[in-house]
């Protein structure tokens, strides 16, 4: 798979860079090489073992899907298709009007602003700022149930400003359920000769952002070294990763 179609405008992630003007105007731009149009590969493969292993027995119908920065994710139009209740939120407002026209979604014209939702109430996506969403009453924006069963995070927490990490998995863990199951897409690479975008992630970042109530496991691990985007950078190696969190026993 590509990566990015483009290798231009690369900012350092040390630099704070890594605004939402910065990816609204990639979309504006058709720039958005990370968007994968048959969606994640990784993610399909492992996806029914992995809810079938944390929710045995249980109907897709009741689990709630949490898709941050998801862009026009096919993945959440896949999650939809097979019967989960799949909630995202994306700053800019081209991906959003996208993934209803593309995919064909009827629009619930009675739902209000910030959210977009499909008649049948299982899509939703939310416009705005990411950290002006929760689940608690004080928020901007509250989002449409209590508690998700699942997050799928394929490009959000690799997106970030290093600085906002911290805040951001504060906020991924404030939405999550009793009873969870994480899911994060991620790229790993030397550091020392690429800053990103997408920021390398290792298991160590994660149990440094999210150990302290989450169990993290590496799922699996493809190398992707040839990927026309990193290989345009020199890079030594590069893998794509998929992690699973639970909450701890």
């Amino acid at each position: 798979m590509s990566l990015h179609e483009d290798t231009q405008l690369r900012p350092s992630a040390a630099a704070d860079t890594l605004t939402l003007g910065y990816w609204e105007e990639k979309w504006t731009n058709a720039q958005a090489g990370w968007h994968e149009a048959e969606g994640n590969e990784l993610l399909w493969k492992n996806l029914d073992q992995l809810v079938e292993t944390n929710f045995p027995g249980v109907d897709k119908a009741s689990l709630k899907v949490f898709v941050p920065l998801c862009g026009k994710s096919y993945d959440m139009y896949r999650l939809y298709k097979e019967g989960y209740m799949v909630v995202g939120v994306e700053f800019a407002s081209q991906p959003i009007e996208e993934f209803f026209s593309e995919n064909s979604i009827e629009v619930n014209s009675e739902v209000s602003a910030p959210y977009t939702a499909s008649r049948d109430g299982r899509m939703t996506i939310g416009q705005g700022d990411l950290f002006t969403f929760g689940v608690d009453e004080s928020v901007e924006h509250k989002l449409p149930h209590d508690g998700y069963d699942i997050i799928w995070d394929r490009g959000s927490f690799e997106a970030l400003n290093a600085s906002d990490r911290s805040k951001y998995s504060q906020l991924m863990l404030s939405v999550l359920a009793p009873n969870f199951l994480y899911l994060i897409d991620a790229y790993n690479y030397d550091t020392s000769l690429f800053g990103g975008p997408p920021l390398s992630v290792s298991q160590q970042d994660l149990e440094g952002y999210f150990g302290s109530c989450c169990d993290v496991q590496l799922v699996t691990s493809v190398d992707v070294s040839d990927d026309p985007y990193f290989k345009s950078i020199g890079l030594s190696y590069a893998n794509e990763l998929l992690f699973k969190m639970v909450r701890k026993n």
